[in-house]
């Protein structure tokens, strides 16, 4: 996994889906990504986010459930990451932001306010989308352990974002005109909802600005229907890029079952 696999996977902006057996090699090449594609300024360079502490994990489910609700929860949830994952990132080179674009870019943040303020730094949008994370997890919990008391979203700071239009303004404020891939590591247990998000992103090909990479085994991605129930399709909707032999693996596997005698 050397240079030139890491430039294929970068060095387009299309949503890929990058199969590979799990192994420690793999993590480690993933975030090796973030390293080699780190946050640059004033430069029309793709950045890389190993994402974290964005998915609910897969558990058992009541089947009278507020679905709608679970989705949007996870929803939520999934779209404060991504966003707080990349401003995290973009905080570590703050030394070399210009205050002004900061200050435009903060000046717009009131629409999505619970209460229509507008912040004074970074820090403090930041906080408030960690806190925002929390109060979904939360309220997910309680969601799915049938409790009647949920939590009251008014005191939600900042309810929702909707990353592909945040995503753009931040572009801008460190005047970057290449695109954020997201990397997902499908090395995680998720929810169903999760798998679901993700392909959602994938299907509305807003690759532009975000780019979905999704690392996993081709066993292992155990749906690609969004929750709207479209299909993300090879070739249409995503590129696809091989690790190791994995995919190719599963493709002689699913030939031999459905082969005709």
């Amino acid at each position: 996994m050397g240079e030139n696999l890491k430039n294929e996977i970068m060095g387009q902006s299309r949503h890929l889906f990058i199969y590979g057996y799990e192994r420690d090699e793999r993590t480690s090449f993933l975030k090796s990504l973030e390293e080699d594609f780190d946050v640059v300024i004033g430069e029309d360079k793709p950045i890389a986010i190993y994402m974290k502490n964005y998915y609910f994990p897969k558990v058992d489910i009541s089947e009278d459930i507020d679905k709608f609700r679970l989705h949007q929860v996870s929803r939520e949830y999934f779209n404060l990451s991504l966003v707080r994952n990349i401003l995290t990132r973009i905080k570590s080179k703050s030394d070399m932001l210009s205050n002004e674009n900061v200050l435009k870019f903060l000046n717009q943040l009131s629409s999505i306010t619970s209460d229509h303020s507008s912040y004074s730094n970074l820090d403090d949008f930041e906080n408030d989308l960690v806190s925002s994370q929390e109060f979904y997890s939360l309220y997910h919990d309680k969601l799915i352990s049938g409790s009647s008391s949920l939590p009251n979203i008014c005191d939600v700071k900042v309810p929702f974002v909707m990353p592909d239009m945040l995503v753009s303004k931040i572009k801008r404020m460190i005047v970057n005109k290449s695109y954020f891939g997201i990397i997902i590591d499908g090395s995680n247990d998720f929810s169903l909802e999760t798998y679901k998000l993700v392909n959602g992103y994938v299907t509305r090909r807003i690759n532009g600005d975000l780019s979905m990479k999704v690392v996993t085994d081709p066993e292992k991605w155990y749906t690609y229907y969004d929750n709207g129930g479209e299909f993300a399709e090879a070739v249409h909707d995503y590129g696809i890029v091989e690790l190791d032999s994995s995919y190719s693996d599963r493709t002689k596997k699913m030939m031999k079952k459905y082969k005709v005698e």
